[in-house]
C-alpha cells in the first residue's frame, strides 16, 4: 500500500522540484556580479576594456550578462566633466541598472624612507 502511494507520488513530487528550480532560476540566474566601465578624458567609455558609445551602453552591458542587480563600476578621470557623468548615470538608469559605484582611479605615491 505505501509503495504503491510513493509511486503515485513520485511523478508529482518530481514536477514540483523541478519546477522550484526553474523559478530559482529565473529570479537568481544569468546576471553578472560586476561591470567595469572606464570613462576616459573627454567623456568616451570602455566596457570591460573595449570601446563603447553612450547609444548602446545598456545594449552592450546587458549582451556580458548583466542584469537589474548587477553592479556596476565605473571608473572616472580626475577632471571628468559632470556633464558625461551626469548622462552616464542617466543612460544606465534608463536601463533598469542603479547600482552604480563611481571611483577615481588610484595615483601611485611615492614614499621615501
Amino acid at each position: 500500500m505505501v509503495l504503491y502511494a510513493l509511486e503515485k507520488a513520485l511523478p508529482v513530487i518530481l514536477m514540483v522540484g523541478v519546477c522550484m528550480a526553474s523559478a530559482c532560476r529565473m529570479t537568481h540566474g544569468g546576471s553578472r556580479e560586476a561591470i567595469d566601465i572606464t570613462m576616459h578624458a573627454g567623456g568616451a567609455l570602455a566596457v570591460e576594456g573595449r570601446p563603447a558609445d553612450y547609444r548602446d551602453l545598456v545594449k552592450t552591458i546587458r549582451s556580458l550578462g548583466a542584469g537589474p542587480n548587477t553592479r556596476v563600476v565605473i571608473e572616472i578621470p580626475v577632471d571628468a566633466r559632470p556633464e558625461n557623468i551626469q548622462e552616464l548615470s542617466r543612460a544606465l538608469a534608463r536601463g533598469g541598472f542603479h547600482k552604480l559605484l563611481f571611483r577615481k582611479p588610484q595615483s601611485a605615491r611615492a614614499v621615501a624612507e
